[in-house]
């Protein structure tokens, strides 16, 4: 808490950036995990499945999950499978998998706040915003790390996009193709980035889409030809199943 104060009251971005991703390190340290959690799960397979990996086995497993193809051991994003195999295989460390994954998840949170809240003081903020940031925090915050890819994509995705609209620069427009790899989720969950990125900011369009969309289908006459079309692959195929209802 004294680390956090301290943080506030700098004066230094880059400070405060530096201290609350290591806060984030620190406390995804201190997870007690649960039987049936799925931190509890993601680390089992850190210790059973990427303690004795071979670099052969560990670049083909690459190859499969570039290819879509389903996993023995489970895992079916690049992130998570880099990060296991580093903890086990390498650093014989299964035990760092949740403090990097909180440093990970704390980077891109804490840099996406900062850049919110540059000009927080600066700025008039209604009854309704105080609403919605005390339901944010309450609800979506640093406890996100548990998920490991889930959030940690979202926060790079914002990270990235702010970042790049404010700046310009390059290395945030790459960055903002990471997630898809980070939680393949993010191949269409991201599509909304992508459509802003090429088309710009049409808020008034987007927004109509946006509430239309609860009344009806945008993507095809027969939403059973994106299911179809889904399941062409071993892994879109599982999931598939896994997450499509009528």
């Amino acid at each position: 808490m004294v680390s956090l104060i301290r943080a506030m009251k700098s004066k230094s971005t880059n400070f405060k950036h530096q201290l609350l991703t290591l806060l984030a390190g620190i406390y995804g340290s201190t997870f007690v995990l649960l039987d049936g959690a799925d931190g509890t799960e993601h680390l089992r397979r850190v210790s059973e499945y990427y303690s004795d990996m071979s670099f052969k086995l560990f670049t083909y497993q690459i190859y499969q999950i570039l290819t879509f193809q389903t996993l023995d051991n489970g895992t079916a994003d690049l992130y998570k499978h880099f990060l296991s195999y580093i903890c086990g295989a390498v650093l014989e460390m299964p035990f760092l998998f949740f403090p990097i994954v909180g440093l990970v998840y704390g980077y891109f949170f804490s840099g996406s706040l900062l850049i919110v809240y540059k000009n927080f003081y600066r700025t008039k903020k209604s009854l309704l915003f105080w609403v919605v940031a005390f339901v944010f925090f309450m609800l979506k915050n640093i406890e996100g790390i548990n998920t490991v890819r889930t959030w940690t994509g979202l926060w790079i995705l914002v990270y990235a996009c702010l970042k790049y609209y404010e700046t310009k620069k390059l290395k945030y427009l790459i960055l903002m193709f990471v997630p898809p790899f980070v939680h393949f989720s993010y191949f269409i969950m991201a599509l909304p980035a992508y459509i802003v990125l090429v088309f710009g900011n049409r808020k008034t369009v987007f927004f109509s889409i946006f509430v239309l969309s609860f009344f009806f289908s945008f993507l095809t006459p027969n939403p059973q030809e994106v299911t179809d079309t889904l399941s062409q692959t071993e892994l879109g195929a599982g999931r598939t199943q896994a997450y499509s209802v009528e």
